[in-house]
């Protein structure tokens, strides 16, 4: 057997002794820690296990495809930093792989409260992928720090990141940030503080350990902080109800769509990055 065929194997092996959403419940924390979830971080979700296959997976893509590895991206108003590189996975991500993977997300919508699966009257096991990619920071080294802009990520329904780094000695910073307008953010007495540009938005940050898993709702917005040193590492996984980015899809992230964006306004009409 090749190493995919093996991957995929071992991921099926995984899935089949994997925990129900709800066995998430007592490792898992609200971002910020209050009863209105920006972002629900699972401890310890990839095990050393499923770490080795997502570096497999990398690995396989970079082979399989390398048109997909290690493009340049940038978001924010500030483009004059380093940005970060991405390498496309799902051309070596098969069904048994993004139904596991899928399990952070399905914990994180019942955790949080979110109801995204509930509200889009789906009768599959699981959302559709929109991207799955491997993301790297990467400090220069000469003063200059891998950064992401304030951003979102359109309709996405729900983004997962799962750290493969390690914080300790891998890199510096680096931390996840995400923000509301400060009328739909809980008071600050729960986590979350006002920005420091005056803008009256509601922010709250989690740092994330190797295996770790963050998922938040694609139109929130939120942002990396500067790597200063070292590399930072994660794969991420976004999902949605527009079509499947199966084996075969372009090496390139799908654009929205206007029924997304009427999906995710019904889902959730507050949200300020909603057009």
């Amino acid at each position: 057997q090749d190493s995919r065929t093996m991957a995929s194997n071992r991921f099926l092996a995984l899935f089949l002794t994997c925990l129900s959403p709800s066995a998430f419940a007592e490792q898992a924390t609200s971002v910020p820690d209050c009863n209105f979830s920006l972002a629900w971080h699972i401890p310890g979700f990839a095990d050393s296990e499923r770490l080795d296959l997502l570096e497999t997976l990398i690995t396989e893509a970079e082979q399989k495809s390398p048109g997909a590895k290690d493009q340049h991206r940038y978001f924010g108003a500030d483009k004059s930093k380093v940005g970060h590189t991405v390498t496309y996975l799902h051309s070596v991500a098969d069904d048994e792989v993004l139904l596991d993977l899928w399990a952070a997300a399905a914990a994180s919508d019942e955790g949080a409260k979110w109801n995204i699966m509930s509200s889009v009257d789906s009768k599959e096991e699981r959302l559709r992928l929109r991207c799955f990619e491997a993301i790297d920071y990467v400090s220069s080294g000469d003063g200059q720090e891998a950064n992401i802009g304030w951003h979102s990520d359109g309709h996405t329904l729900l983004t997962t990141a799962i750290m493969l780094s390690d914080p300790a000695t891998d890199f510096e910073g680096g931390s996840f940030e995400i923000r509301r307008p400060a009328a739909t953010t809980p008071p600050n007495d729960c986590g979350s503080r006002l920005a420091p540009d005056g803008s009256g938005r509601g922010e709250a940050s989690a740092v994330l350990l190797r295996g770790d898993a963050l998922t938040w709702r694609g139109w929130d917005e939120h942002r990396v902080a500067p790597v200063l040193k070292g590399r930072r590492r994660v794969v991420v996984l976004e999902w949605w109800a527009d079509a499947e980015a199966g084996q075969d899809a372009p090496n390139q992230r799908p654009n929205d769509s206007l029924q997304g964006w009427q999906l995710a306004r019904r889902i959730d009409p507050r949200a300020a990055s909603l057009p």
